[in-house]
């Protein structure tokens, strides 16, 4: 969206958002994921050029059946969960089920130790490219050696880096492991499986007093500059993202980007919709890693199955991370 706008290809929708009331329909942490600046080069604010129909966040499902069997409640705080995955771990059981042969899901697994260190403002700042945070701060340092004291306490499934993605969320519907961290796409799959064993909670508190979750929305729908007929795209656009439209989308197991105690939802539909409505209310929301600049599609995802793979230390992971980030903000 970023090149389109600097490419000047979309027109800017601040004044449909005016008219039809789109700032209060969609909080400021789901606007800023489709918000830029005039000349496209800084994310996360300035002009609305998209709205989105549907939202996305990278939480906690878990193994409700593990948990009664261990003696676990759903953990609210970061010594809870760590307290919580090695009884797993003692019981034999995977205490994070979880495959990298794909890369990407490496971020998700980063984000989430990520935000329990790391204010949620610096995480958005690099995640967005914007100026004004570092990778080389402390909390990113501990946020690293954490993820690493996981590894090394055998906290991931045994040969992650050699295991796909969907196989590894599938072997979690089949009972193997005991938490799961992904994205809410997969609710319709998991329930399919797991029926009221399934459970979804946001990321527990971190070390920080924050609570913060890795989220975004759906891909945004925009206006090109060249359209004949904006005030009916806008008005299109109005129609696919009102009430209503929420309605057929809950119906059909996604998640509404907003309205959702609107919703008629029951069981871990209903505990993804709670989640989303204090996530986005809350102002909890920390974009994806690898939007933040051209290269860090190719080298977020790589460096995090290094580090996690022990190919690389803690101070090399975050310093490449940091020359990538400050040549790009630079």
């Amino acid at each position: 969206m970023g090149a389109f706008v600097q490419a000047g290809l979309l027109r800017q929708l601040d004044g449909y958002a005016d008219v039809y009331g789109w700032n209060d329909r969609f909080p400021e942490t789901v606007r800023s994921v489709s918000s830029y600046t005039s000349d496209g080069k800084t994310f996360g604010e300035g002009n609305l050029y998209g709205v989105p129909l549907t939202g996305e966040m990278v939480g906690v499902w878990y193994n409700k059946a593990k948990l009664e069997e261990l003696g676990i409640d759903p953990p609210q705080t970061v010594e809870d969960f760590e307290a919580a995955l090695q009884t797993a771990k003692d019981a034999g059981e995977i205490p994070i089920q979880f495959g990298d042969l794909d890369q990407w899901p490496g971020i998700h697994e980063f984000g989430f130790v990520q935000n329990l260190f790391v204010p949620p403002d610096d995480i958005r700042k690099l995640g967005f490219g914007q100026p004004g945070a570092s990778w080389e701060s402390d909390e990113n340092k501990q946020a690293a050696d954490t993820l690493v004291d996981w590894v090394d306490k055998g906290y991931f499934t045994d040969g992650f880096n050699g295991l796909g993605y969907d196989p590894s969320w599938q072997d979690f519907a089949k009972g193997k492991g005991v938490f799961l961290i992904s994205g809410t796409w997969l609710l319709a799959d998991l329930q399919d499986a797991m029926g009221d064993d399934l459970g979804f909670m946001l990321p527990p508190t971190g070390a920080t007093g924050d609570q913060s979750v890795t989220g975004s929305t759906g891909l945004p729908f925009a206006i090109t500059e060249a359209s004949e007929h904006p005030d009916v795209a806008a008005a299109y656009l109005d129609f696919i993202t009102s009430q209503d439209a929420m309605a057929k989308y809950s119906d059909a197991g996604g998640l509404t980007v907003y309205d959702m105690e609107g919703q008629s939802v029951t069981g871990t539909q209903a505990e993804m919709f709670d989640a989303w409505a204090d996530a986005t209310g809350g102002d909890k929301l920390t974009p994806y890693l690898d939007w933040a600049t051209p290269e860090s599609t190719d080298l977020v995802p790589t460096q995090v199955q290094d580090l996690m793979g022990g190919k690389t230390s803690p101070d090399d992971f975050l310093s490449k991370l940091e020359d990538d980030y400050t040549s790009f903000t630079g």
